[in-house]
């Protein structure tokens, strides 16, 4: 699984769905990309998932924008 920006906080659901449906499988890898998702999302959604047998995510990486990056992010008004 893959999240970008508003994305991880989609893909934050998608796991405990799956463990709620009792998924045959585990998550082999899950990337969230600059997160527009607090701390507490990834602690609540995620963290539980990470260790243990059953349902979970093997691997996890999340890669954030240093705070210069973020403050020279810019995005333009029309594409």
């Amino acid at each position: 699984m893959v999240g970008h920006s508003d994305g991880a906080i989609l893909v934050a659901w998608l796991p405990r769905e799956l463990k709620r449906a009792r998924a045959p499988f585990r998550v082999a890898s899950c990337s969230l990309m600059a997160p527009a998702a607090p701390l507490e999302r990834f602690m609540t959604h995620f963290s539980p998932l990470l260790n243990g047998s059953g349902f979970g995510i093997d691997d996890m990486g999340v890669d954030n924008f240093s705070e210069e990056l973020e403050l020279d992010d810019q995005v333009p008004e029309s594409i």
